[in-house]
């Protein structure tokens, strides 16, 4: 899942490797989420509430760092502690006007 946060570049190139990780190693799906998948959840597997936890998640996963390019996981998550450090208590409207020159 991707939002303006990132690249569309980045998110497909994230999804395609983390589909081939799962097909070779024949990782089962889980069922589908049959709720709104944000603040309602019903399965226990889900991706990362926040941007915060969404690094963390990629910093752990060292199979998909690996599919991905470590280094470029390393600059990317660099970019990104320094962006949600920068945002942390910022308002709706101020985080708003950071992301809007990017879209």
């Amino acid at each position: 899942m991707s939002d303006c946060a990132t690249s569309p570049y980045q998110a497909v190139a994230a999804v395609l490797q983390a589909a081939r990780l799962g097909f070779e190693g024949k990782m089962p799906l889980q069922p589908a989420e049959d709720l709104d998948g944000l603040e309602n959840v019903r399965e226990k597997r889900h991706i990362p509430s926040g941007l915060d936890k969404s690094l963390n998640a990629l910093d752990a996963d060292v199979k998909l760092r690996k599919a991905v390019g470590e280094a470029y996981c390393d600059a990317l998550l660099f970019l990104k502690r320094d962006e949600f450090g920068r945002l942390q208590g910022k308002s709706v409207d101020e985080v708003r006007d950071f992301y809007l020159p990017f879209i």
